[in-house]
């Protein structure tokens, strides 16, 4: 099988903006973690490209300079490849558009269906979704609209953005209507009541709406000056909650059937349970600990799901706690 793995930032997808330090280090240990586990796979020929600002990668097919079409790029090397494994935010329609590359260069794409990405690229419209299905999440307004009642604050962001990118929280309700009046109409946000909590993830396998839960990991995020920062990772920390997440990454799996692949969900365990943030159709930070936490590759398992059209489960022992974390090496 000859695999494009594009990791969007990495690969050259900012190579016409400045690339922060923070956004390329979460996405060069995503990349890493994934070449890692596919480098040790028989039959598997790698390809990639490069941002050519970063170190070479052995892979690399094409090193992206800022005068060049990383789309058309991509595109040849769709049609060059057997199959995609892509890595990219849902922000701007950014996966989507790899998804829909992918189909028109009769590449296969590895990952969650166009329908699935649509609804969880918006946390307005997964709020809505989960919340006619009967799953507990947090309600979800866009900004601009009315304020929900909150006797704790509220957390800002935006509808489609990845991680904490412009993750904001007020806890003075004047400083939020003073946001608002400042924000730039531009982009999109969506407003939710500040939840206490403990911030929570699921590293979860998706494949024709059967599910294995493959971790149950906490949440480094914290708020500094109003700001959310993402901390890393504690990949399998939260294993004793198996139980309680594999029954909402199961409810979810029947909510949006075209999940497929991996897929990260963002949760916050609260006095009365779990209840969902958002869903991340893609690889997410969690990845990067989770082979060594399982001792498991956990890419030929994605593979082995798709060659085998069944479902791959994972050895019967019990995993590791493993930290990621995101400052490490700055």
């Amino acid at each position: 099988m000859r695999l494009f793995v594009c990791e969007f930032i990495t690969c050259g997808g900012m190579r016409d903006k400045v690339l922060p330090d923070l956004l390329r280090f979460d996405a060069e240990i995503m990349l890493q973690a994934l070449m890692a586990d596919l480098r040790k796979l028989p039959g598997i020929d790698i390809i990639s490209t490069r941002d050519d600002r970063l170190d070479d990668l052995p892979e690399s097919v094409a090193d992206i300079t800022e005068q060049d079409d990383v789309w058309d790029i991509w595109g040849k090397c769709m049609q060059d490849a057997d199959a995609i494994w892509a890595i990219a935010p849902e922000s701007q329609g950014l996966l989507l558009k790899m998804h829909d590359l992918a189909i028109e260069s009769a590449c296969d794409f590895i990952g969650c269906s166009a329908e699935a990405i649509n609804i969880t690229a918006s946390k307005f419209t997964t709020a809505r979704h989960l919340l006619k299905n009967g799953i507990a999440c947090i309600e979800t307004f866009h900004v601009g609209g009315r304020i929900p009642h909150s006797s704790t604050g509220w957390v800002v962001k935006p509808d489609d953005g990845a991680g904490t990118d412009a993750c904001y929280f007020f806890k003075d309700k004047m400083q939020l209507q003073n946001w608002q009046q400042q924000r730039s109409a531009q982009q999109l946000f969506v407003i939710q009541r500040y939840v206490p909590g403990l911030a929570a993830s699921l590293s979860v396998l998706y494949h024709n709406e059967q599910v294995q839960l493959l971790a149950c990991n906490e949440q480094l995020v914290r708020f500094h000056d109003g700001i959310g920062r993402n901390h890393g990772v504690v990949v399998n920390g939260l294993r004793h909650k198996y139980q309680s997440f594999e029954s909402i990454a199961k409810e979810i799996g029947q909510a949006i059937p075209g999940l497929s692949g991996y897929v990260g969900i963002d949760l916050l365990v609260t006095a009365s349970g779990p209840v969902v943030v958002e869903i991340n159709p893609r690889l997410t930070t969690s990845y990067a600990g989770l082979s060594e936490s399982l001792d498991t590759n956990v890419a030929e398992l994605v593979l082995q799901t798709i060659n085998t059209n069944e479902l791959s489960t994972l050895p019967d022992r019990s995993p590791a706690v493993v930290t990621v974390d995101m400052y490490a090496g700055q």
